[in-house]
């Protein structure tokens, strides 16, 4: 993998176990569908380089594990994340009603205003749906559904780092010329009024 980029994005894939965030990091960073299911111990790494309007875009990917006994190391990289993917299973309704414990714990431990988006996954399983639509139309967050197994999971991956792209290009240094210092002004990027991911 090249080393130069544009710029570098960290982002966390945070939800209950079991909800397939593994298998969402590694169709994305390696376009395969992981059969194991074997839950990941503590956390798990995969870079990845994209092209956001003609910009190197390099990705620091962390997929979180969602046990209680691995919160210890899990909120320690909540505090440096510019990114949060709030990920449940579609087919698991506690892993769905759980998203506001996910996102009251990224409050607690991330004082940066990271973007934050949800991923309903496994989709493929229609029939064995626990999680209305009407339901997800009360997000209030830009949410996504995808199948690890079936689909390509790029759409909300590609959002998030575009989103957290603009906000980077959206800083506004002044010099000082009083002590040659810069003074580095955050300006929030324009969000659509209206989430136009979920059908």
């Amino acid at each position: 993998m090249s080393s130069k980029y544009d710029y570098l994005v960290k982002l966390l894939l945070v939800g209950d176990s079991g909800v397939g965030k593994s298998s969402l990091l590694i169709k994305f960073a390696d376009n395969i569908f992981d059969f194991s299911g074997v839950p990941t111990i503590g956390i798990d790494f995969k870079l990845k380089i994209i092209n956001i309007n003609d910009k190197k875009v390099k990705l620091q990917l962390i997929d979180t594990a969602g046990q209680e006994r691995f919160r210890s190391i899990v909120h320690a990289h909540f505090r440096n994340a510019e990114g949060l993917i709030f990920v449940f299973d579609l087919t698991n309704r506690e892993s769905f009603e759980n998203i506001n414990y996910w996102l009251d714990y990224a409050e607690k431990y991330n004082s940066k205003k990271p973007v934050k988006i949800i991923i309903g996954n496994k989709s493929d399983m229609i029939d064995k749906r626990q999680v209305t639509k009407e339901e997800l139309e009360k997000l209030k967050l830009p949410y996504f559904e995808t199948s690890a197994k079936n689909d390509s999971v790029d759409e909300p991956f590609y959002n998030i780092s575009k989103l957290i792209v603009e906000q980077k290009k959206n800083i506004v240094i002044e010099n000082n010329n009083n002590n040659g210092d810069d003074i580095v002004k955050f300006v929030d990027p324009v969000r659509p009024s209206k989430n136009k991911c979920c059908k």
